[in-house]
C-alpha cells in the first residue's frame, strides 16, 4: 500500500485535476444555461457570468491544487532513486576495498 508512493501521488494528483477541471466545466455550463432561461434578464446575465468565472477559475484552481500532490509524487520518486544509487555505490567500494 505504501510502496511506491511516487507514482500513486502522481497518478491521483492528475486524477484530481481531471475530476476537478471536469466538475468546474459541468457547474459552469449549468450555470450559463441556467441564467439563459433564467425569466429575470439581469440575474440571468449575472448567472451566465458567474458561469464562465466558474469554468476558467474552477479549471484554473483544480490544476494549481494538483500541482502540489504532483511535487509530492515526483520527489517521493526521485528521492527513492537516489537512495538506490548511493546503495549501489555504498556496494562498489566495499568491493573495491575488498578486493
Amino acid at each position: 500500500m505504501f510502496n511506491n508512493i511516487g507514482p500513486k501521488c502522481k497518478a491521483a494528483a492528475k486524477a484530481l485535476c481531471y475530476i476537478g477541471i471536469t466538475l468546474s466545466v459541468i457547474s459552469g455550463l449549468l450555470m450559463v444555461f441556467a441564467g439563459a432561461f433564467s425569466y429575470s434578464g439581469s440575474a440571468g446575465t449575472l448567472m451566465a457570468v458567474y458561469g464562465f468565472l466558474t469554468m476558467i477559475f474552477g479549471s484554473l484552481v483544480s490544476w494549481l491544487g494538483s500541482l502540489g500532490l504532483y511535487a509530492a509524487g515526483e520527489a517521493a520518486e526521485n528521492s527513492a532513486i537516489a537512495a538506490n544509487l548511493a546503495v549501489k555505490a555504498d556496494m562498489q567500494r566495499e568491493q573495491e576495498k575488498q578486493g
